[in-house]
């Protein structure tokens, strides 16, 4: 395996020059809001000047003609991370690309994305978006408060951004013309059309993770803290379901485990609970009160997001193995082994694709036998992030030189790739590629990758 640490090395000089190198930058350099602080609702509407535009590669960037809907994570509640949109499948390029900015995966609907992001602020006191550097830099400056930015799916340009201060790189989640945001110390909607807030729910201390949306509810897993050396819960882990008109709590249940995904399909609410002693419980609720419909105890203390579709609950454990389990009492169906932690998962109808290592492979979702296995990825980057659109799946790797690897869904071989620049992400780290699952739309890609947010249109 090579030896990134040289390369690191080399580049603390560059990470240690870079505040000098951008002193003389304008400050409309990065995108960003004013803010009066974390407890202001501070929506800002964005200009509509051309020299707002962001840009893409060297050149100015084209209009992308996107359509279709992405509103959560996975596409749907179940997160099966597939959808009918063409997105890619023979060729792709950016048509435009935000530099500079600290980016969570966007969510797309009606021509819109939504994401979380850490933007600088602009002395004009309107956010702006981030034009070419005149010289490239392996250094990924991030500057400002985070926000929730909503942004024309066309050509980027921001719409409105809401401060959130405690926002991560996590998912948002769209419905009934709202985007539902959780972050630390509160559950909240806000309008999509102007970010004006809707609800909010204070949670205190406790740290809501992705929402899932279904029907007229949200359901939020929340993280647990444990003391390093009593071992007793600071806070206790939960999953709480709201009601998406006004964000009332309907029901919370405690897992066993601190960290927990949850995916819902056929009314069952499928909780992938983890990290307390080597050992993982998968749990299925209802969705209608919470209670326990059963309980199943697996190997592993680390999972992915579950997925569940048709009867089914995959999940993906820090124990190299997927398994399958009947949505209806917990029962094992199969289980695969791989070499590997699986991170990227996504099932289409009758194939299960994973992202395990440095390979992808498609499983048949009856037995979980192998149908074909690649390797997309180099010995210094692993498959982070699978999706799948009409013929094409879309594999996010990441590391040092990693790219996106489109493929042929029949049998793997590759379609087309997009290589992204290593940039130091933070003191010594360096790192690219593929951050989160890639948003596929009709005749567009969005990619949130390591050093920047990517749409990506058809190839001229």
């Amino acid at each position: 395996m090579p030896d990134p640490w040289p390369r690191r090395r080399a580049l603390r000089a560059v990470a240690a020059a870079a505040p000098l190198a951008l002193a003389g930058c304008s400050d409309r350099d990065a995108p960003g809001t004013p803010t009066d602080g974390p407890d202001t609702d501070e929506t800002t509407t964005a200009p509509t000047d051309e020299e707002d535009r962001p840009t893409a590669t060297e050149r100015s960037p084209k209009p992308l003609d996107a359509a279709g809907t992405w509103p959560q994570f996975g596409a749907e509640a179940g997160h099966t991370g597939v959808t009918a949109a063409t997105g890619l499948p023979e060729d792709g390029e950016p048509y435009w690309h935000l530099r500079r900015i600290r980016s969570g995966p966007p969510v797309l609907a009606d021509g819109r994305l939504f994401h979380y992001a850490e933007l600088g602020e602009d002395t004009s006191d309107r956010p702006t978006l981030t034009p070419t550097p005149e010289e490239d830099t392996l250094v990924h400056r991030v500057d400002g408060p985070p926000a929730l930015v909503a942004r024309d799916a066309s050509d980027g340009r921001i719409e409105w951004t809401q401060s959130l201060p405690n926002a991560s790189r996590g998912w948002p989640a769209l419905a009934d013309g709202r985007v539902i945001t959780c972050v630390k110390g509160q559950v909240a909607a806000f309008d999509v059309a102007d970010g004006s807030p809707a609800w909010r729910v204070d949670v205190g201390d406790d740290s809501p993770t992705d929402p899932t949306v279904v029907d007229d509810a949200v359901v939020v897993p929340f993280s647990g803290s444990v003391d390093g050396q009593s071992g007793e819960y600071v806070r206790r882990p939960s999953v709480r379901a709201y009601a998406l008109d006004d964000g009332e709590e309907r029901w919370s249940v405690e897992p066993p485990k601190r960290q927990n995904g949850v995916a819902v399909a056929d009314g069952t609410v499928a909780v992938a609970s983890g990290g307390w002693d080597g050992t993982g419980v998968v749990l299925g609720l209802s969705l209608a009160d919470g209670s326990e419909r059963w309980r199943t105890e697996v190997a592993g203390d680390a999972f992915t997001t579950p997925v569940a579709v048709d009867g089914t609950a995959y999940v993906a454990s820090s124990d190299d193995y997927v398994q399958a389990l009947e949505l209806a009492d917990g029962s094992e169906r199969w289980r695969r082994d791989f070499e590997g932690r699986p991170r990227g998962l996504a099932v289409d109808g009758e194939t299960v694709y994973v992202g395990a290592g440095r390979s992808l492979a498609a499983l048949a979702a009856s037995d979980g036998s192998v149908d074909w296995q690649v390797v997309p990825a180099s010995e210094s980057e692993s498959v982070q992030s699978v999706a799948v659109g009409t013929d094409a799946v879309y594999a996010g790797t990441i590391g040092l030189d990693a790219p996106l690897v489109v493929l042929d869904p029949t049998d793997g071989s590759e379609r087309w790739r997009h290589d992204f620049p290593d940039k130091v992400v933070g003191g010594d780290q360096v790192m690219g590629g593929v951050e989160s699952q890639p948003v596929v739309a009709d005749g567009a890609l969005f990619v949130n990758a390591v050093d920047g947010l990517y749409a990506f249109g058809p190839a001229e």
